[in-house]
């Protein structure tokens, strides 16, 4: 079973503030709620520790994660983030176990120590929209291999800290 908890946000949209739950799959929503009502936020450390979660939908409303968001599923391998998708703060994605990631083109830039620690993660992939790349923003990622960015963006000098490897970034 999944249970969440959401607050109302003044724009009219909703933001998750808590899950309780043990499956393996889960799917964001609220429940009793129409598509009138969507959810724009998850807030910080709500799925954090939750090992057992190896696939999750997320609502095409989506626009941000907070904090710590996924810190700790290290069974969560890729994750889908929806076409509207703008920001993720810094550690959404600390220790996870993804291995893969796509940004759509509405994200501008990657926040610092966003994948902090994903020790399984080889590819990310960034749409059309990113500017620049925070100092840290791959802090201790020692698997990463390739990270697919706009010709124009900025990537800090400490981007890939701690990595220790060579990184291969394609630019289109």
């Amino acid at each position: 079973m999944q249970n969440y908890l959401y607050d109302p946000i003044m724009d009219g949209t909703y933001c998750v503030v808590g899950y309780e739950g043990d499956e393996e799959e889960i799917t964001v929503q609220l429940h009793g709620f129409n598509h009138s009502n969507p959810v724009s936020l998850i807030f910080d450390r709500v799925f954090k520790g939750h090992t057992e979660i190896r696939n999750i939908n997320l609502p095409d409303t989506l626009t941000e994660l907070g904090e710590f968001v996924f810190d700790g599923c290290t069974n969560l391998k890729e994750i889908h983030l929806p076409d509207g998708f703008q920001n993720a703060w810094p550690n959404a994605f600390a220790r996870s176990g993804l291995e893969k990631i796509t940004f759509p083109d509405k994200v501008a830039s990657l926040a610092p120590y966003l994948f902090r620690d994903c020790k399984s993660l080889k590819v990310v992939e960034c749409g059309k929209g990113l500017k620049k790349i925070n100092n840290c923003a791959f802090f201790g990622c020692t698997s990463l291999e390739k990270i697919i960015v706009p010709q124009n963006t900025e990537i800090l000098p400490k981007a890939f800290e701690g990595c220790g490897r060579e990184i291969e970034i394609v630019r289109f």
